[in-house]
């Protein structure tokens, strides 16, 4: 076996299989990822700021109001025209807790560390409730 490993007029084979192996890996991944989406599931074991797991069924997904009036509040200021620079500054100004301080608040682990200021929005913060439709309540 150390001779196939070792013999270089091999390497093109091996790494056309590795090719394929890492394209079949790939597709079956895809193919789990949409059938969980076709069956209504949800693709994120983490809810997204403004709601939290079900303690009855991780699956399901509750709003958690209090998280869901900060959300409320910054679409508020988006139709009003404000831009995501704008409402960061607003809601640090204020003293709201940005999304992983809330988290952690509530006991939960966070990849993220809490900065210094726990109220301390960025721009990203602000402007990335954005990018998907559960956060505004609509599947």
């Amino acid at each position: 076996m150390s001779w196939w490993l070792n013999n270089n007029e091999f390497t093109p084979f091996r790494n056309i299989i590795n090719e394929w192996y890492c394209r079949d890996t790939s597709k079956k991944i895809r193919a789990v990822f949409k059938a969980k989406g076709q069956a209504g599931e949800h693709l994120s074991p983490h809810p997204p700021y403004g709601y939290r797991k079900d303690p009855a069924n991780p699956k399901q997904w509750l709003v958690d109001e209090e998280a869901a009036q900060v959300v409320q509040r910054i679409f508020d200021l988006c139709v009003a025209g404000l831009g995501p620079t704008q409402i960061a500054r607003r809601l640090t100004k204020d003293g709201i807790l940005t999304p992983t301080a809330y988290l952690q608040q509530q006991g939960q682990k966070t990849t993220n560390p809490v900065p210094a200021d726990p109220c301390r929005w960025v721009t990203e913060t602000s402007s990335g409730f954005w990018g998907g439709w559960n956060t505004w309540g609509i599947r």
